[in-house]
């Protein structure tokens, strides 16, 4: 729903904190570890090359809502 989008925006910006519009792996880092999950560089490594899809060595925001929600049916 447009709220659940809307919530994962806010987290999303929360997680920037340089404010770039995007999460270098360092934010992600850090940002996972605020949410209490404690995650090692080398799979930090890896989620980052797996929603990173344009190859840029970060997240865009359209980027981690694509990998979280999937693709979209037809309908």
């Amino acid at each position: 729903s447009s709220n659940g989008i809307r919530g994962l925006a806010v987290m999303f910006k929360a997680m920037d904190r340089n404010g770039d519009k995007n999460l270098d792996p360092t934010e992600f880092k850090y940002a996972m570890r605020d949410y209490g999950v404690k995650i090692s560089d080398l799979e930090v490594s890896a989620i980052v090359k797996y929603f990173d899809k344009d190859r840029n060595g970060k997240i865009s925001f359209d980027e981690f809502l694509r990998a979280i929600r999937g693709e979209l049916n037809e309908r």
